[in-house]
């Protein structure tokens, strides 16, 4: 991969690291938006019932109907209708900005539940592993429960951190990551996973949420 340099900075390092990974995985980087130097999102989420946007916009919708627990939906329910609508259109728009040639691994940040629970994002992200795309899609995943942030759940980089493991770490051990995730906020859910993956392991570690919380 990169060899270390002894005139080399460690920032510069790290900087080569990203930007060889972001190289890897997006075909466009500039058709996403940077939130941090290692921290992307598709577009902005507005989310229900903030007074000041009134009606909810139609991508903001959709990334508010993935949210939902598949598992719960009756199937032949318009609510699940619109689920699997907006499945598919993310699984689009993710396969015109995600390379398919590149060997990288695709990971998924777990819901607030206990294990890796069913989810729309997990979903979507099962669907992209293609080879030589490397499905890691089960290999974050929490072993407590923790509150949700957006009902009060603290946003504790320590204790989100002590949430969450990694299992069958050969999968990214040495790898490309990508972490995907629903919608990000302050970015602390993303840090703690960066974290387990690169401390297991992975050679770097690029998380893209599809929305980024804007009020």
């Amino acid at each position: 991969m990169i060899s270390p340099h002894s005139n080399t900075s460690s920032y510069d390092l790290e900087t080569e690291k990203i930007n060889q990974a972001v190289s890897k995985i997006f075909k466009d980087s500039e058709r996403i938006k940077k939130h941090k130097p290692n921290l992307f999102f598709i577009g902005k989420y507005y989310p229900k019932g903030d007074g000041n946007y009134g009606e909810m916009d139609e991508f903001s919708r959709m990334i508010l109907a993935i949210k939902k627990d598949e598992e719960m939906l009756d199937q032949q329910s318009g609510e699940y209708y619109y689920y699997m609508n907006a499945v598919n259109y993310f699984n689009s728009l993710l396969g015109n900005i995600l390379l398919n040639n590149e060997e990288f691994v695709i990971c998924v940040m777990p819901s607030s539940a206990k294990g890796t629970s069913a989810s729309g994002i997990r979903t979507i992200a099962e669907s992209l592993c293609r080879p030589p795309i490397i499905d890691g899609t089960r290999c974050v995943c929490r072993n407590e429960t923790i509150p949700k942030k957006h009902l009060g759940g603290e946003r504790n980089l320590e204790k989100e951190i002590a949430s969450l493991i990694v299992q069958n770490e050969n999968i990214i051990e040495d790898k490309i990551v990508l972490l995907l995730d629903d919608v990000t906020t302050t970015g602390t859910t993303f840090e703690a996973g960066i974290h387990k993956l690169k401390t297991a392991g992975a050679f770097e570690v690029i998380a893209m949420a599809l929305g980024k919380t804007t009020y």
